[in-house]
């Protein structure tokens, strides 16, 4: 998964059990929208020396083929703000995003460039691609060591 700061050894990846609820909390909250697109969230995070990232993908798992929509947020971990604080503002943003997305039928505003954003005083960065996380996970396991991506 790429990071903001293009680290090249791998993140420490966060709980499966917490990227699991929020997994279901996102499943959960759009099941409309999952239902009609035949189509569910898919959330991946870890931390780096200096970095969280959070990626939310809503994908079709039973066609990996089909592009995504995935939104990508990273904030520093400066010491500033409380860890879960952070955390939890990152996924509320990306709740506003996909509630924008959903909000709009021809939403296509992907972007290339990590934009500045600020929430309750955490200052985070995005990204809106067509990403898919999963098949990007692979392709590092694939590609390097459990140390270093090079």
């Amino acid at each position: 998964m790429n990071n903001r700061k293009n680290e090249d050894k791998r993140g420490t990846m966060l709980p499966e059990a917490w990227l699991t609820e929020v997994r279901g909390t996102f499943n959960k909250t759009y099941a409309p929208q999952c239902k009609a697109h035949g189509k569910s969230f898919d959330v991946h995070a870890e931390t780096h020396p200096d970095e969280l990232v959070l990626a939310v993908s809503f994908f079709n798992a039973e066609k990996p083929e089909q592009i995504p929509t995935t939104y990508v947020v990273s904030a520093d971990l400066s010491g500033k703000a409380p860890a879960q604080k952070m955390l939890d503002t990152l996924v509320d943003s990306a709740g506003v995003f996909f509630d924008q997305y959903f909000a709009n039928p021809d939403w296509n505003d992907y972007f290339g460039e990590w934009t500045e954003a600020e929430v309750r005083g955490i200052e985070f960065f995005y990204i809106v691609n067509r990403e898919n996380i999963r098949l990007s996970l692979l392709a590092d396991q694939l590609l390097g060591s459990d140390d270093d991506l090079s």
